[in-house]
């Protein structure tokens, strides 16, 4: 990483806190917030802190349809999806995290 590149809070990210609670927030592994609608207790009003992660959030609509135009493609010339026969390990792997990033985008585990 060279010293311009933006630095977004480690994830993963999730929906609330790690005890369940918070469902208004996104908040990084830590339990550090990211995001969080109607203010926080430590005079956070609404929006994300940190400029990087406000990059990546605004990039997420565009990252989450390249996922789904490489599933696309992957699923037409590999009928027999991410265990096809015909794939390198590291090709079925990436797939599969492919397929489940999509998944947890659309709030499935």
């Amino acid at each position: 990483m060279t010293s311009t590149e933006a630095v977004h809070a480690a994830g993963p990210w999730r929906v609330g806190f790690s005890d369940g609670s918070g469902p208004e927030c996104i908040t990084a592994a830590n339990d550090t917030i990211v995001v969080v609608r109607g203010g926080d207790s430590f005079g956070l009003m609404y929006g994300v802190e940190r400029p990087a992660d406000r990059h990546l959030i605004a990039a997420a609509p565009r990252m989450l349809a390249a996922l789904k135009a490489h599933d696309r493609y992957m699923s037409k010339h590999f009928r027999d999806g991410p265990d096809s026969s015909a794939l390198r390990p590291d090709a079925k792997a990436n797939w599969k995290r492919v397929r489940s990033a999509i998944s947890k985008s659309q709030g499935v585990s």
